[in-house]
């Protein structure tokens, strides 16, 4: 009854129906807003019992009249702020938004990253910043500010903050460092070109990335490196440019190759870059300059090639190689001589040799690129060594010669104290019993009697005190104690007279006698010691002065004590020891030498000192005795 959805509805229903009324058909409209209800309109819901249209709230969706509630949330890539009489249906999302479903309104796109398209729905559509270009605010819809050159941006970069490091470029969109390419560089940061390579340097580029990591090589040296020693470097090089084989450079930051130098004679360059030579030639062989390898060439026959040779060098004069790649010369034998440059042997009196002047001589040919020739060996070529000279291994003269430090050849003249027969390698020493006071003499002289040598160079007389026999003149006989021999140059035991009367002679090798022997003691003839230890026999050489007597200094015989007088002392040594005969006995005889002295007779007396006069002529008596005794000394001394 009254108002309804339809024309022949009789009460309003549940479809819309905002008012009763008697006759709805009327009624039923939207854009009048009629008190008198009609059907829910499009972004409106009208439940049960609805007196009016309810708005679609905001996020959902009322897209169709006459519904009872929202149909749903608002679709993704769209977005319902809500509706109203001019907005009905869902707006789609805009570029550099995103929009999910049941969005209010747009959400921006974050900072880094830009949406493309329209109707975008999740997060993922907004995609990272493209590399080589930066986005620097939310919701960015273009995506397209380039990188400014000298710096490189990454995908999704806020802004250009990552400066290009050293030995890199970066160019305007660049997204990463581009590393130098060969033959440039760069010291510094921030740019966007490479240097060309200067000169006397090198550039092998940059690698990109540090091994096993996302770390950028940021090279202190841009890149450029010194051209090291044995190369050389030109403008734009990639890579050092190295001396060739044969050459070596010790120079660093070379320009060009004339730095390059040749390798000299003696030594090799085997291999190409070389800073130094790689060492000296081998012996046996040669190396001229620019060599490539240690046995570059042969040392041929008649030459010698010691390590280091740049050539090879003939045989000196004394010297010869019969072989090639010989590394020195063999030395002729002792004893012998060769003045031949170049010698390559000898066959009994025909040598081979190499010759620097073949029209000189005959018999000559050509091999192994030197010429070689026969001669006949004379005495100006080889022979034996002279006499008076040693000629040793090596020589080239048959007279050699040693001048202090100066070796003109190996062997010299025969020294003194030596002789050298021909054909000598070395001197040979005289033998005992001869002399050679001379150099250069091939025989030896004999050592005359009473004389010695004790080096065999220098003749010695024999000395006094000394015989001399020439069987053996390296050492003097000496004259045994007792004997002496005062004259030089003597050859016989015989020689070695005994010891004068009255002397001795203590040791051996006198010349004279030692001296006069001591008082108290009677010295005769060899007498060894000054003084006696016992009374001898009358033929003793030497013996203690018997009681009775007395023996000066020098006594050939002993002095008997006179008339009045005794001694009973052994040794007595002047007439003082003679004392005066005590009264009650007489000594009436000479020598007395026995006590006590004979008594008086009966019937007799005797006086002390008896016969005084007596015995003063006896002792001037004696006096006169010891005289004549004096000079008869004397005469045997």
């Amino acid at each position: 009854s009254g108002g309804s959805g339809a024309a022949d509805a009789s009460v309003c229903d549940s479809r819309s129906v905002i008012c009763d009324s008697p006759s709805c058909d009327s009624l039923i409209a939207y854009g009048g807003r009629s008190s008198c209800g009609g059907i829910c309109p499009i972004g409106f819901f009208c439940p049960v019992g609805s007196s009016k249209p309810i708005l679609c709230p905001a996020g959902f969706l009322c897209n169709s009249p006459g519904l009872l509630n929202y149909s749903g949330a608002c679709p993704i890539g769209y977005y319902c702020e809500g509706f109203n009489d001019t907005l009905i249906s869902p707006q789609v999302c805009p570029v550099g938004f995103y929009c999910p479903q049941g969005s209010v309104r747009p959400v921006r796109c974050p900072l880094g990253t830009a949406g493309l398209e329209i109707g975008s729905g999740s997060l993922d559509s907004c995609v990272k910043c493209r590399a080589g270009y930066y986005c620097p605010v939310e919701g960015d819809t273009s995506g397209q500010i380039p990188c400014p050159p000298g710096f490189y941006c990454p995908a999704g970069t806020l802004f250009p903050s990552l400066s290009c490091p050293s030995g890199y470029f970066c160019p305007q969109t660049s997204s990463w460092p581009n590393p130098c390419p060969n033959g440039t560089f760069q010291t510094l940061s921030g740019q966007s070109t490479c240097v060309g390579c200067p000169a006397g340097y090198y550039c092998p580029g940059v690698g990109s990335l540090a091994p096993n990591s996302s770390v950028l090589l940021d090279l202190p040296d841009g890149g450029a490196k010194e051209c090291p020693a044995g190369s050389f470097c030109v403008v734009n090089s990639a890579t050092p440019k190295p001396c060739r084989k044969g050459y070596f450079s010790k120079y660093v930051t070379a320009t060009n190759d004339s730095t390059c130098q040749l390798c000299p004679g003696g030594v090799f360059c085997a291999s190409e870059g070389l800073s130094e030579p790689s060492g000296l030639c081998s012996p046996g062989y040669f190396c001229p300059a620019g060599s490539t390898s240690y046995t570059t060439s042969v040392c041929p026959v008649g030459h010698e090639c010691p390590p280091g040779s740049k050539a090879p060098s003939l045989c000196r004069p004394g010297t010869f190689s019969p072989t090639a790649a010989s590394a020195s010369c063999q030395r002729v034998g002792g004893g012998v001589y060769s003045n031949i440059e170049g010698l390559i042997n000898v066959s009994g009196s025909i040598a081979l040799f190499v010759c620097t002047n073949s029209t000189d001589f005959t018999g000559c040919s050509y091999k192994a690129n030197i010429s070689v020739c026969t001669m006949q060996v004379t005495s100006e070529t080889g022979g034996i060594c002279s006499k008076g000279y040693f000629c040793r291994s090596g020589s080239s003269s048959p007279t050699p010669l040693q001048l202090k430090s100066l070796v003109i050849s190996p062997g010299n003249m025969c020294p003194p104290g030596s002789f050298c027969l021909e054909g000598s390698s070395n001197a040979s020493t005289c033998p005992m019993g001869t002399y050679q006071s001379n150099s250069g003499q091939f025989q030896c002289r004999a050592v005359p009697n009473g004389y010695v040598s004790l080096d065999n160079v220098r003749l010695e007389t024999c000395p006094p005190g000394f015989y001399c026999p020439n069987e053996n003149p390296l050492m003097p006989y000496p004259c045994p104690p007792g004997k002496y021999s005062p004259l030089p140059g003597r050859w016989t035991p015989e020689a070695c007279l005994p010891c004068a009367p009255g002397m001795f002679c203590s040791s051996t090798g006198l010349g004279r006698p030692t001296s006069s022997c001591a008082a108290g003691v009677v010295c005769e003839t060899g007498v060894t010691t000054p003084q006696a230890t016992s009374v001898a026999a009358h033929n003793a050489s030497d013996r203690l002065c018997p009681p009775g007597y007395y023996c000066a200094r020098g006594s050939i015989i002993a002095i008997p004590c006179p008339p009045g007088t005794y001694s009973p002392l052994v040794g007595a040594e002047s007439l003082s020891d003679c004392k005066p005969c005590p009264g009650g006995s007489y000594c009436g005889l000479w020598a007395m030498g026995e006590w006590p002295a004979p008594k008086c007779l009966s019937g007799f007396y005797c006086p002390s000192p008896r016969m005084l006069t007596e015995i003063l002529e006896v002792t001037q008596v004696s006096q006169d005795f010891d005289q004549v005794l004096t000079s008869s000394k004397t005469v045997l001394i």
